[in-house]
């Protein structure tokens, strides 16, 4: 039987071991800074300038690729893509689906990489990749730079330029059309509505919204579309029809009268004032002048 100081350090150090158990893991910082190089730092060397570029803001430029890489003196010789089959990274096939914009990018990666790392939280990443970014930023574009635009970058843009700005993709020529016919399906507008609002940052607020008034717009273009067609077709029907009894007048006795006295008013001694010949060789000519009409008339029949 175990004395009364004996049980109490038993108790304790059950109570410690459980304590320990129930406790969660803590991230590994260096596994979640390589799943997120791996989005926002191509290659093995995690490059200050890639860093801000790909992960950090728009108004970094793309580094130039190192003439020499990992210090070896061959020319053109590229760094190895280490960690990239790694468990704690994300893959190529992986990494298509990652947004181009750099806010969308880190914010992409931050949920890929905390999904792959259960032990890591949100936390985690802004105390310490954060820091990564800010750092390599200010190294890239300079303090001052960096600051102006990430203010410039927490301006969110207006409903209206939003809607601006998708619109104007949509209505292209290589998605919708100016009719947006070429987008009458659901599927081809939805499709193309996804790649015009990947490109429009700074919108993410608005495209529910956006996406429901466009849909009702490309409706209402192509009802109307329809309705100019079939406003074209009757008029086409009435200019037919017009012409038609127009012909038929003309096969008319007068319809044939009418065609001689216009053919005499045109030759030398022309027409009296009743209208009619002057010269009767000169209707005998414009009576056979006239015999396309007896033709046409007979093919009318």
């Amino acid at each position: 039987m175990l004395k009364p100081k004996s049980f109490f350090w038993a108790a304790f150090a059950l109570f410690a071991l459980r304590a320990v158990a129930g406790a969660a893991a803590p991230c590994k910082v260096q596994d979640l800074t390589a799943c997120l190089d791996s989005v926002c730092a191509d290659g093995a060397e995690a490059d200050p300038a890639e860093r801000c570029y790909m992960c950090g803001t728009a108004a970094a430029t793309k580094p130039k690729e190192a003439e020499y890489k990992l210090g070896g003196k061959t020319p053109g010789m590229q760094s190895l893509s280490l960690g990239k089959s790694s468990k704690n990274t994300l893959s190529d096939k992986e990494l298509k689906a990652a947004p181009k914009d750099p806010g969308e990018r880190y914010q992409w990666a931050t949920k890929e990489c905390l999904a792959k790392l259960k032990d890591c939280k949100t936390d985690d990443v802004e105390d310490n990749y954060d820091k990564l970014i800010k750092q390599s930023c200010e190294i890239a574009l300079g303090e001052k730079e960096y600051a102006e635009s990430m203010k410039k970058a927490g301006e969110k843009k207006t409903r209206d330029v939003c809607r601006a700005e998708i619109n104007n993709c949509l209505l292209g020529v290589s998605k919708c059309g100016g009719d947006m016919m070429a987008c009458k399906e659901d599927a081809e507008f939805n499709r193309n509505f996804s790649i015009c609002a990947a490109d429009a940052t700074g919108c993410v607020d608005y495209m529910t919204e956006l996406r429901g008034a466009l849909i009702a717009s490309r409706d209402d273009m192509v009802k109307k579309s329809k309705s100019r067609l079939t406003d074209l077709v009757a008029l086409r029907q009435n200019e037919r029809k017009e012409r038609f009894e127009r012909m038929n007048r003309s096969c008319q006795a007068a319809g044939k009268a009418a065609c001689v006295a216009e053919i005499c008013g045109n030759l030398p001694k022309g027409r009296n004032d009743g209208g009619a010949c002057n010269d009767p060789n000169e209707k005998i000519w414009a009576t056979n002048l006239c015999k396309f009409v007896d033709i046409a008339c007979g093919k009318l029949k």
